[in-house]
């Protein structure tokens, strides 16, 4: 695996690298303009599986707005059933909020807790990281065809999620990914010593689409890279 390759690849053509951070640099837009980026990084992906890490470029942005969508459905269903046991285990908390026009108080979330409450809310903790472990495996699945019924396609998911080589390269995303944050974080934290409010959350911003779409695809590279040997 070429972890200081996939590391590097963000930063290997500054005009791209430009491209992805305006998609994501305004706020609340970016919540649509977010799918041309995660098409672009599909694409990213795609290219690593040829083993080609030359940063692919932004064109057919109808495509990639539509599979940076289809990723997004396809991250959603894998999550149903997380979903569905966080609604049995603080359903009933819920309703209760709802019929009785109440606020959340200490006395309520006692009261709505029964001996199934903590088993399904465990359920729930493991549905989740079950999903999020599953969905990068299941989007690269979709990506080598781009045929949304590929996402689905569990046997091949589980068979190459539950390798030793992805659980590392998992692992390493997650430091990567922690290590970055850290040092936007303390960017951040300098900046808010002598700037004012305004200049801190534009700075914010900046960080945030930088890292977004530098952790993204170094991520889908490596993933995309071992994907055929998995």
């Amino acid at each position: 695996m070429n972890y200081i390759g996939a590391v590097k690849r963000p930063f290997s053509d500054f005009t791209k690298l430009l491209i992805g951070f305006v998609f994501l640099v305004v706020p609340i837009l970016n919540i649509l303009t977010g799918f041309f980026v995660r098409g672009y990084e599909l694409e990213c992906g795609k290219t690593a599986m040829k083993k080609s890490f030359k940063l692919p470029e932004w064109t057919s942005f109808l495509k990639l707005f539509v599979n940076g969508l289809l990723a997004l459905i396809i991250g959603l269903i894998y999550l149903i059933p997380f979903f569905i046991f966080l609604f049995i285990s603080i359903g009933s908390l819920i309703i209760e909020v709802i019929k009785n026009q109440t606020q959340i108080t200490e006395e309520l979330i006692m009261s709505s807790i029964n001996s199934f409450t903590i088993p399904s809310l465990i359920i729930t903790i493991i549905l989740f990281f079950l999903g999020i472990y599953l969905i990068p495996i299941a989007i690269m699945n979709f990506v080598t065809k781009y045929r949304f019924k590929d996402g689905f396609d569990l046997l091949t998911v589980f068979k190459k999620a539950f390798t030793g080589r992805y659980i590392l390269i998992v692992l390493f995303i997650l430091a990567y990914a922690i290590g970055i944050y850290i040092i936007s974080s303390l960017i951040l934290y300098v900046f808010g010593l002598f700037s004012p409010e305004l200049l801190v959350l534009i700075i914010n911003n900046i960080l945030s689409a930088l890292t977004t779409f530098i952790i993204g695809v170094t991520a889908i590279t490596l993933i995309g890279e071992a994907y055929p040997k998995l």
